[in-house]
């Protein structure tokens, strides 16, 4: 197994790191499975069941999953909204969300070895939400105008998801021809979904409202990828392509007039050719890679194409990495530029209503974000230091504004700004005494921003300090014992500063049978309900204080049976993913 921190121009530029497997021996061949059932409670009860199946001979390879999912959650939130506008508006709100989602998965695949220099594969993967998926959220609000009581609003939100299934299929193909190798992907998946809002508001002194809407989401994907790897000058060459293409329609429909109904459609086109050539010279390894992409887009609003919505970006995405060891000590420096792309429902026009203060929507104008990455790592024995230097232009970042025509009234959505300048660094320790195997991290995340908030600049430079110590014991009699910490403490991050300290421990035992075949674990997590999150959030004319608590303190208890199972020979790797994880 190999890591990679800094990959270079064959991945997409929104790729940070990758983990490569290299298979070094056959195993399982026959009929294999590996079952496992695992039971979760909080003050919910969750389920994840799950059967793995393979048949393997002669080169063959039939695999498939089944996997059914439970999820219930609950969030209690506390919400405080300051308004500075010719009124000081403020609310305090208190939030209850409660919510249900049952997702079944089913995989189907196949893989074929000519040889060990031939190989292709196909696989389909269904997910499906045959049980009732919902979200119930209840919020009572007190609203102040200049100090002085204004109104008490109690609403209820009720979705209801229709989730139609989602079809995803792969195929690859990895080949040899002599000392030319080639690799292709390809991807289809599509989607479609809707949501039915029923919100009552009451109020205290002005009128109640009843606001109830239905949006529905259809997503498409096509994308292809082919690598083409050859020895070249001591070195090897690779030169590779990757088109993909999205189709996404959000029709969103309301009741209320004060809520225009949209209809948006956006058709997402990406060609990219990507060079890279790494050899090994009398001072280390080096590797240089160069991508281009030329990216467009299509933006319709109600069936009309909308030439100022509708954009397109070619963007050059260099890559520079060098590696040496110099006697125990390993040493990788990088430098990388990406990209990070917008979220389809970031950049759509819906207008989601929270109460009759507060409403949400997306970004049509907002333009994809450059990340220049400057970083170095380095490991002696049973340390490791990671340290990465970013650069954030056109950064997205959570906003809020004010109606033209009632500035009461905060419009929440996103934005670019201009630049945000940020320093990781982290320290690891990974020794081994005996039975015990601890790691140890320690390290923080700072960033460099100041903005303007009602005319004045605020600095939002204090760092956050990030720490974590695991801790895995293996006893005799098949007995593996883990406790793990991590804490996260207050600092920034872009227009947000955390008010409260984190500190979450969990701890698990595996008891094994049967030379591994049987294995019983138990776990608790989140044993002290440490994870509960404060922030305060910076605006123009708005500043927002959030404290939220989940269900997160949770016992788990997994049976798991594994018979003649061996790592997946599957190759294919997603030509779409990025695009995909665009669309959900």
């Amino acid at each position: 197994m190999e890591i990679v921190y800094n990959p270079g121009a064959r991945y997409d530029a929104s790729v940070k790191a990758v983990i490569r497997i290299h298979t070094v021996r056959k195993v399982g061949d026959g009929f294999g499975f590996d079952l496992r059932s695992t039971y979760l409670q909080t003050e919910n009860t969750d389920l994840r069941q799950q059967l793995n199946v393979n048949y393997r001979n002669n080169g063959w390879d039939l695999f498939g999953t089944l996997k059914y999912e439970r999820h219930a959650y609950f969030q209690e939130s506390i919400i405080r909204q300051s308004t500075y506008v010719d009124t000081l508006w403020t609310q305090e709100n208190q939030l209850r969300v409660d919510g249900l989602s049952n997702p079944l998965t089913v995989v189907a695949g196949i893989n074929y070895e000519f040889s060990p220099k031939q190989q292709l594969g196909m696989k389909y993967t269904l997910t499906t939400f045959p049980g009732k998926n919902q979200d119930m959220a209840s919020t009572s609000s007190d609203v102040y105008a200049d100090g002085q009581f204004y109104d008490r609003l109690v609403s209820r939100d009720d979705q209801q998801q229709d989730l139609q299934p989602r079809h995803r299929l792969n195929s690859y193909y990895s080949g040899t021809f002599g000392k030319l190798t080639v690799d292709f992907n390809g991807d289809f998946y599509r989607s479609s979904q809707t949501t039915r809002s029923s919100i009552t508001e009451s109020s205290e002194e002005q009128d109640d409202r009843a606001i109830r809407s239905e949006n529905h989401i259809y997503n498409r994907l096509i994308a292809a990828r082919t690598i083409l790897t050859h020895p070249l000058l001591g070195g090897t060459l690779s030169v590779g392509n990757e088109f993909t293409r999205t189709h996404r329609k959000d029709d969103y429909r309301t009741s209320n007039p004060m809520i225009p109904s949209s209809g948006t459609e956006i058709q997402d086109q990406n060609l990219s050719f990507y060079a890279e050539y790494n050899r090994a010279t009398p001072i280390g390894q080096i590797t240089a890679g160069l991508r281009y992409e030329d990216l467009y887009w299509d933006y319709f609003r109600d069936g009309v194409r909308n030439d100022e919505l509708s954009r397109s970006y070619s963007q050059w995405f260099p890559a520079l990495t060098y590696s040496n060891q110099f006697g125990n000590l390993q040493l990788q420096m990088g430098y990388s530029v990406k990209t990070v792309r917008p979220a389809y429902w970031q950049m759509g026009s819906n207008i989601f209503y929270a109460n009759r203060f507060t409403m949400q929507t997306g970004n049509p104008f907002l333009k994809p974000t450059t990340l220049h990455d400057v970083s170095m790592m380095g490991s002696w024995r049973f340390l490791q230091l990671a340290v990465s230097w970013k650069q954030q232009k056109n950064a997205i970042i959570q906003w809020a504004e004010q109606l033209e025509e009632n500035p009461a009234v905060t419009l929440l959505s996103n934005i670019n700004i201009n630049q945000i300048p940020s320093l990781s660094a982290f320290l690891t320790a990974s020794p081994k005494f005996g039975i015990w195997g601890p790691q140890a991290s320690i390290g923080l995340t700072a960033q460099w921003l100041e903005m303007e908030i009602r005319g004045e600049q605020v600095r939002m430079n204090r760092p956050m300090p990030i720490a974590s110590f695991n801790n895995s014991f293996s006893l005799a009699k098949g007995f593996l014992v883990n406790l793990d910490s991590r804490f996260q403490g207050k600092g920034f991050h872009q227009n947000f500063r955390t008010t409260r300290n984190q500190f979450v421990v969990d701890a698990g035992i595996t008891k094994s049978f049967l030379e591994d075949k049987l294995s019983l674990t138990l776990k608790g997590h989140d044993l002290f309900h440490g994870r509960k999150m404060g922030i305060f959030a910076f605006n123009d004319r708005l500043d927002i204080f959030q404290y939220s608590k989940w269900d997160s303190r949770e016992l788990e208890l997994t049976v798991r049976y594994k018979f003649n199972t061996a790592r997946n020979r599957y190759k294919g790797n997603g030509a779409g993913d990025r695009e995909i994880n665009r669309m959900i």
